[in-house]
C-alpha cells in the first residue's frame, strides 16, 4: 500500500462526482484496492442533490461504473437548505444582512428566480453560483467535520508528511463554481485548527466542455475564476493557465 500517496480527494457538484468515480475505478484497476477499504486515500463528494435524487442520478448515469467504484453514502454530503427553507431565509434581514453574506445579491435573485422550487437545493443549485456558495455556508460545520475526520485517518499513514487535498469540479454550473475557493480555504483553516499539513490542488473543468448543454454559461467560468482573488498573492502567482479538455465528461 505504500505505493499509494496518502491524499484527500474532494469532488464538488456533478463533474466532481464523475471524476471521483473514475478515480476510484482507476485505483482498483492499478492497485487492486477498493477505495472503501483503505484509509490512505479518502474521498468526499459535496453536492446540492438530496440523497434520494443523488441515488436516482447514480442509477441513470452509472451504466459503466460498477458498485465498487461508485461514491457511497459515507463519502457523500448533501448541501441542504436551512430548516426554514432557503427561499424564506432570503426574506429575513437578520440572517442575510450580515458582513459574511455581503456578496449575496438576494435583491436580484428574488426578482429573477421567483420559483420556490429552484431554491430548494435538492436537485442542484439551479445553475446559480451564489446558490452553490450559500449551500456551502449553510453546511460549513458538517463539511469541516467530515474533512477533519478523513484527514485524521489519512494522517495515521502520512505521518508528518504534507497531505495533498485534491479538489475537482467544474465552472459550468452552480455548485462547483460557487464554492470551489471556499472549500480550499476551509481546508487551510482546518490545517491551522487541527494541526494537519495540507496542500490544496484544484482541477476544474471550464464551461466550454459543456458547450452542447443549453444551461451552460460561459460567464460562469469568468465570474468563478474571479474568486481566485481571495487567495494570498503568492498563491495567485503560482496559478497556471487552464487547458482545454476534450468533451468526455457528461453533465447532469
Amino acid at each position: 500500500m505504500a505505493i499509494i500517496k496518502p491524499s484527500l480527494v474532494i469532488g464538488v457538484g456533478g463533474t466532481g462526482y464523475w471524476i471521483l468515480s473514475l478515480l476510484k475505478r482507476q485505483l482498483y484497476i492499478n492497485y487492486g484496492v477498493k477505495a472503501s477499504e483503505t484509509d490512505e486515500i479518502k474521498f468526499l463528494l459535496l453536492d446540492t442533490l438530496s440523497e434520494g435524487t443523488f441515488e436516482e442520478y447514480k442509477e441513470k448515469n452509472d451504466e459503466s461504473i460498477i458498485a465498487e467504484y461508485q461514491v457511497n453514502r459515507g463519502e457523500y454530503i448533501h448541501l441542504s437548505e436551512p430548516p426554514e427553507g432557503f427561499f424564506n431565509w432570503a426574506d429575513d434581514p437578520e440572517k442575510y444582512n450580515i458582513p459574511r453574506y455581503r456578496w449575496f445579491r438576494r435583491d436580484i435573485l428574488k426578482q429573477y428566480v421567483q420559483e420556490d422550487a429552484r431554491w430548494k437545493l435538492r436537485e442542484g443549485a439551479a445553475q446559480i453560483r451564489q446558490f452553490g456558495r450559500m449551500a456551502f455556508f449553510f453546511n460549513i460545520n458538517k463539511i469541516a467535520a467530515a474533512m477533519n475526520d478523513k484527514l485524521s485517518k489519512i494522517k495515521k499513514h502520512a505521518g508528518n508528511a504534507t497531505i495533498p487535498v485534491w479538489i475537482f469540479g467544474s465552472y459550468a454550473g452552480g455548485t462547483g463554481a460557487g464554492m470551489m475557493m471556499d472549500v480550499a480555504m476551509l481546508a487551510k483553516l482546518i490545517q491551522e485548527e487541527y494541526k494537519h499539513s495540507v496542500q490544496n490542488i484544484g482541477c476544474f473543468v471550464l464551461p466550454e466542455v459543456y458547450s452542447d448543454k443549453l444551461t451552460t454559461s460561459i460567464a460562469q467560468g469568468y465570474s468563478g475564476s474571479g474568486n481566485c482573488s481571495v487567495l494570498p498573492p503568492k498563491a495567485r502567482k503560482k496559478s497556471i493557465k487552464p487547458r482545454k479538455l476534450e468533451k468526455t465528461i457528461p453533465a447532469k
